[in-house]
């Protein structure tokens, strides 16, 4: 479900608890727009003629990368940019050759500094020349663990006129130094209509790493042009050539401009699972740019010219924003300089092309050959520009950031609290948070148990602090058991407190500091007693067992670790906006009704704090009350397959049934068809 007033309702939800975890959740804000920021200016007194080839440009076809699964994770959210550079003439005589430069930005594309660079090192005399993709691999592929940075790119000769090889070059950490992995594949020179090989494009599905590139190797039309793709399980050994494209027959080679020439290929997911490709498609039928769509990205169907996006002379790109939504760009010289937004599937699937978008977002940088978009984990979108060819002008590489409504991508660290023997001995810790934003559990890590001392920490111990990642950050940290039942053998280890919790506001940590009284900040009243959690066993004995449920947090509360909330008893801080699962009811000893989370710790129930997120019970008639409507759906799962109508804001629900869905419910309709139960959609009252 993609309808934007949904799925903002849905990706902002923050954490629900699961299992035995205790989390402390950032509070975040989106940054302002930044931008255009020029990363690098070529500097050339003639551009026309100083460059070698002929080119019109020092630099070209920025591409962007954000780093989410890095092993030491100080390196986790930094953005690493490279792009096609040529050098001069004067370069050339002197024995110079193009390179891949990679610039780095820690501030999510404020401020760049140039990182390395990455040169040609299997051919000597040879340089790096087209079109370099960036990609930080997920998972293990061959001998390169999650989180390596690979680069796909053209190799060639200074003058263009030997073969070229499509190499892949690997940084295994992030992007300060490079090492040749492997050869691609094989062409001639970077000339069109030579039969070159270019513009890679990298993913990795079903555990193996797949390049597409541009492929005009096959002449069986002249000046024609593939898009194909090869593939390898451990980075090393590339599979045969699969034709992903092959449109041109031979009755169109005699006119020139009726020859077919797909290039530039680019994939993104879609919420179904699919895989969208968008590609510039040169002459004929397919003048403009196109878009084609498979549920494996290996297999395509080659004569299917999918539908035209934009009459538009090239340079396309999708991607698909946190929140599920897809963007997409073709900007190249006679566009209007605009990135265009899809609120569902069917509409980038549909044939009226952008004309379908659901909203379209201005941009400072404008058109240019070639424009990358990078959802940036903190809700804000990338825009990469390379700027044109164009005599007599030389040419930069500026970014800048939107806001196209975008949710944020967060992640978790994890401290795992065990004895000796493996047996966990305390709720885990974890901490939530936007991806690439700092975190610190040391004192987490070094926390007092009773009944243990502390032994160390043996898992991570180089991972207490740094940046969050889109992968879980674990931490385990070993106890010995005391020969007595006091804190004696424990005294080196760090008490973690009510202080200890932090918030984060752009993405920077502060303290919040809680009350030196038994009163919360929230207005919860606490317990002076000071109960820990052997003392509490009383209480959570008295816990009423009933089916999960979800709860939204209407102001700010903390988390307790029993049910007689106090200063000492307290674990972290929930905001606004958040859900959790609630597993019991409890009571306090002052019979004050609490809520026990899925994790153990508890919540108030106080009305002023906490409410149902779905209605649960059956009702004749309820109103929507969403200010942007609803849909109804033709299954209770309520996915984009079974959309059917729209609802709008006043409109009066007939009930049939009442269903309940997971942790969610559901109310059939008596037309059969069925809407959400949530409380911020529907209501009994009008």
């Amino acid at each position: 479900m993609l309808m934007k007033a949904l799925a903002t309702a849905c990706m902002t939800v923050g954490i629900v608890f699961a299992g035995n975890v205790t989390i402390a959740h950032a509070a975040v804000t989106k940054p302002d727009p930044i931008g255009p920021i020029t990363v690098y200016q070529s500097l050339v007194t003639n551009p026309s003629g100083d460059f070698i080839n002929g080119k019109t440009y020092g630099a070209i076809s920025p591409r962007v990368i954000q780093l989410k699964h890095q092993s030491d994770p100080k390196n986790n959210g930094k953005l690493l940019l490279t792009y096609e550079q040529e050098i001069t003439n004067t370069e050339a005589k002197v024995g110079k050759h193009p390179v891949f430069p990679i610039y780095e930005s820690d501030d999510n594309g404020a401020t760049w500094k140039h990182l390395s660079d990455v040169s040609e090192t299997e051919y000597e005399g040879w340089g790096k020349m087209n079109g370099p993709q960036l990609y930080e691999l997920p998972e293990k592929i061959g001998n390169m663990p999650a989180g390596t940075v690979v680069l796909a790119g053209v190799s060639d000769t200074n003058d263009l006129k030997s073969k070229s090889y499509l190499e892949l070059s690997k940084s295994t950490d992030a992007g300060q130094n490079w090492q040749y992995q492997s050869t691609i594949a094989t062409g001639n020179g970077s000339i069109l209509n030579e039969d070159p090989i270019w513009e890679p494009f990298l993913l990795v599905n079903n555990h193996k790493l797949i390049c597409y590139y541009s492929d005009e190797r096959d002449n069986y039309v002249p000046k024609s042009q593939d898009l194909v793709h090869q593939s390898t399980v451990d980075g090393v050994n590339w599979g045969e050539v699969v034709k992903d494209t092959k449109f041109s027959t031979p009755a169109s080679a005699a006119v020139k401009e009726n020859v077919d020439r797909p290039g530039m290929p680019v994939l993104a997911q879609l919420p179904s699972g699919k895989w969208a490709m968008t590609y510039e498609a040169h002459g004929g039928a397919s003048t403009g740019v196109r878009i084609s769509a498979t549920i494996d990205p290996e297999k395509w169907d080659a004569q299917d010219r999918g539908h035209t996006m934009a009459n538009r002379s090239g340079g396309p790109f999708i991607a698909t924003l946190n929140d599920g939504r897809l963007v997409f760009n073709a900007s190249m010289y006679n566009g209007d300089g605009k990135v265009y937004a899809f609120d569902k599937e069917s509409e980038l699937t549909s044939d009226k092309g952008i004309a379908a978008a659901s909203s379209s977002y201005n941009t400072k940088t404008g058109t240019a050959y070639f424009r990358d978009l990078v959802p940036l984990a903190n809700g804000m979108l990338l825009i990469a520009n390379g700027g044109r060819p164009q005599p007599s002008k030389s040419n930069s590489i500026r970014v800048e950031t939107i806001d196209a409504g975008d949710s944020i991508e967060t992640g978790q660290v994890k401290v795992h609290y065990v004895d000796e023997s493996g047996k966990t001995i305390q709720s885990d810790y974890s901490y939530s948070g936007t991806v690439g934003t700092a975190f610190n559990v040391t004192s987490e890590a070094n926390a007092q148990i009773s009944g243990y001392h502390l032994k160390g920490i043996t898992a991570g111990q180089d991972k207490l602090t740094g940046n969050i990642g889109a992968d879980p950050i674990g931490i385990t940290v070993t106890y010995t058991s005391n020969s007595s039942t006091t804190n004696s053998g424990s005294s080196t280890a760090a008490t973690p407190s009510a202080n200890s919790s932090s918030d984060t506001t752009n993405g920077s940590s502060t303290s919040t500091t809680s009350s030196s009284n038994s009163s919360t900040s929230n207005g919860q009243q606490g317990s002076s007693a000071s109960t820990t959690n052997d003392s509490s066993t009383n209480i959570i004995n008295q816990d009423k067992e009933m089916s999960p449920f979800l709860v939204d947090v209407k102001r700010s509360l903390y988390r307790y670790r029993n049910a007689d909330f106090s200063i000492k008893s307290r674990i972290a801080k929930l905001t606004k906006g958040k859900y959790v699962k609630v597993v019991a009811i409890s009571q306090s000893s002052n019979n004050n009704k609490r809520y026990k989370l899925s994790d153990g710790s508890y919540i108030t129930a106080n009305s002023k704090y906490t409410g149902r997120r779905y209605l649960a019970k059956k009702y004749k008639h309820l109103y929507v009350i969403n200010k942007k409507g609803i849909y109804q759906y033709k299954s209770v799962k309520l996915n984009a397959k079974s959309q059917n109508k729209a609802l709008k804001k006043g409109s009066l629900l007939k009930i049939k049934k009442f269903v309940k869905n997971g942790l969610t419910t559901r109310y059939q309709l008596t037309n059969g068809n069925y809407v959400t139960g949530n409380v911020q959609f529907v209501s009994p009252y009008h």
